[in-house]
């Protein structure tokens, strides 16, 4: 290998005029990284409740969960306010009870699908559904909204 060429002699003789110190800078997200979120935003999924039976004592109501979007849904879930009934039989879901506050027959519930319908695709649906015990006249469960990421 050749060796490297020495600089040239300094002829300034160290009148040189002093670099300024650079600022710092702030720091600034780099527009060539991705800044992709640990949590996506939410997509709405459409909810379509259907009242199979109705009786004196009880009823059935079968839901539907319909991806309109164009990209596919992953962990969804349902949420739903039913004040005076209680379920006592599901199916295709995990349906659990919240306790509103100040409140003792008014529950909020948070419906969580089984594993295999944790996805859905854009165009298609997830059916599932409970019966319930009536407890009063206000049995009928209200503000059915489901999203996922």
């Amino acid at each position: 290998m050749a060796p490297l060429p020495s600089p040239p002699p300094d002829t300034n003789q160290g009148l040189r005029e002093p670099i300024p110190t650079p600022e710092p800078s702030p720091n600034l997200p780099n527009p060539n990284l991705s800044t992709r979120s640990q949590t996506r935003n939410r997509v709405s999924l459409k909810v379509l409740p259907n009242l199979h039976s109705d009786w004196q004592e009880g009823f059935c109501i079968g839901i539907q969960v319909i991806n309109e979007g164009s990209s596919k849904v992953e962990d969804w879930e349902l949420t739903f306010q039913m004040n005076q009934a209680a379920i006592n039989n599901s199916w295709n879901g995990n349906f659990q009870p919240r306790n509103m506050e100040n409140s003792q027959s008014s529950k909020n519930y948070v419906v969580t699908p089984l594993d295999w319908g944790r996805l859905i695709e854009p165009g298609q649906s997830r059916h599932l559904g409970f019966c319930a015990n009536k407890l009063g006249s206000d049995y009928k469960p209200k503000q059915m909204l489901a999203s996922g990421q």
